[in-house]
């Protein structure tokens, strides 16, 4: 592995990870010293930071604890504990989170203030992917369980399939359009880029991958 790749960023801190988990040396009374269980070190990790729309807090995921905002600065942390791999969405006018859990209660995909006031299970089951909000955070896009690319409101009310199989949706910036990658029909492994409305209605392909995967953003 090359110093610089991106196998030796996840080489080390797993190694050491099972390093933690082994029996430790014997201090210098003959007690041997208690390490953390390589779970705790693999499990509290924080991830997909993401700025509020008006640049004073920032939104982050805790795999497998929950998801929060704190200050740049570092104060005023705000905590919602849920059992989530995959990244919490903060809404762009910062009120809601959007989340998809697969532990706890409830499992599926749910909204929530950021407050912690107010939760709504909008889709109940395992393997819902990670939610993207609407420019107007009205609606979400996400992956469900199957593959399928759907959208729904807010409050869970409406919803719309708008293709049999779609990751990675993004946003137009009007929120008339949705970006996402579709697998090709040749090779299993490549992602076509396609478009469709957000209302729903055939989607286009805009790039053939041709073997490799595509996202967009």
């Amino acid at each position: 592995l090359s110093p610089g790749s991106k196998a030796m960023r996840w080489a080390v801190p797993v190694f050491l990870a099972c390093l933690a988990c082994l029996p430790g040396a014997a201090d210098a009374g003959g007690q041997a010293e208690r390490r953390p269980a390589a779970s705790t070190l693999l499990l509290v990790l924080d991830f997909a930071p993401s700025w509020s729309a008006d640049g004073t807090r920032i939104a982050f995921t805790r795999y497998r604890h929950g998801f929060g905002t704190i200050s740049a600065d570092g104060s005023g942390e705000r905590w919602i504990e849920a059992d989530v791999i995959r990244p919490a969405a903060l809404s762009p006018d910062g009120e809601w989170f959007a989340f998809a859990s697969d532990g706890g209660d409830p499992v599926g995909l749910s909204t929530i203030r950021a407050d912690g006031s107010e939760p709504r299970l909008l889709r109940a089951g395992y393997g819902h992917g990670a939610p993207v909000w609407s420019p107007d955070s009205r609606r979400i896009a996400f992956q469900a369980p199957d593959g399928a690319l759907w959208v729904v409101d807010r409050d869970g009310g409406v919803d719309e399939r708008l293709a049999s199989l779609g990751a990675d949706p993004t946003w137009s910036p009007d929120g008339r359009w949705i970006a996402f990658s579709a697998r090709g029909t040749g090779d299993p492994a490549s992602a076509d880029l396609m478009v469709v409305s957000s209302w729903g209605g055939a989607a286009r392909a805009l790039v053939e991958s041709r073997g490799t995967q595509v996202s967009p953003r």
